[in-house]
């Protein structure tokens, strides 16, 4: 969904000119990353934008689109989660994106933004919302972030079917480091965290390292092994 730059909620201010017309704000999930994007046409007095998020109950998002419910009377709070620097002001049109690495799988979720002028001024702008895919359409290991990273980073990957899954985290020299997964999983987006530790628990050392995935459908018909590297940085 996408608004047409209409603010609906001006917090503080009686000036009724607007600091920024915005264009589109819509939000993606492509290979189960959840992405922000917005365009403004113009901007004038916008220091940064503030992004909230807001999480919903599948039968919320239902209430809300038919308008049984709005959104500011859901359960949860909008919380902030991210500052953008703004324009200042511009007469050309901006593009901006923003990835929310912290979304979490199978759930709903509603985005705003507020362009905030330099003396404080915060205008919000319709939200969004986004319904993460139930099923992804293929296997995929997908970059670990953040990389270089210290102390964790972030493994996703997606099983498109139901899987024996192995995911294995390897020295530079071919030696097995730690198993971080291993067993069968249902089909969906999944995510796992690396705290830089080996088998043992030890901390390892900084280094470039591989992680592997393993998979193979229940029914053996489908077989997926890719590997990519990250950076530990202490």
């Amino acid at each position: 969904k996408q608004n047409e730059g209409k603010p609906y909620d001006l917090y503080e201010g009686n000036d009724i000119s607007l600091p920024v017309e915005l264009a589109t704000f819509k939000v993606e999930n492509l290979q189960g990353q959840i992405i922000l994007h917005w365009i403004t046409e113009s901007e004038t007095d916008n220091s940064h934008w503030l992004i909230e998020r807001k999480l919903l109950a599948h039968e919320e998002y239902d209430q809300i689109v038919s308008g049984e419910l709005n959104i500011l009377h859901s359960n949860e709070p909008f919380i902030p989660i991210a500052r953008i620097e703004g324009q200042g002001s511009k007469s050309s049109r901006t593009e901006y994106q923003y990835i929310d690495e912290s979304a979490k799988i199978y759930t709903v979720y509603a985005y705003r933004l507020a362009d905030v002028s330099f003396s404080g001024i915060r205008t919000y702008h319709e939200p969004a919302f986004i319904v993460p895919e139930a099923i992804p359409e293929q296997f995929e290991l997908l970059q670990n972030y953040p990389n270089p990273f210290n102390p964790e980073t972030h493994i996703k990957f997606n099983i498109p079917v139901e899987s024996r899954v192995s995911i294995k985290i390897y020295n530079i020299l071919g030696q097995e480091i730690i198993e971080l997964a291993s067993g069968k999983k249902m089909p969906g987006f999944y995510e796992l965290v690396w705290e830089g530790k080996n088998k043992n628990h030890q901390t390892v050392a900084s280094g470039m390292y591989i992680y592997q995935i393993f998979a193979q459908s229940v029914d053996g018909t489908q077989r997926f092994i890719q590997s990519k590297k990250m950076l530990l940085v202490h």
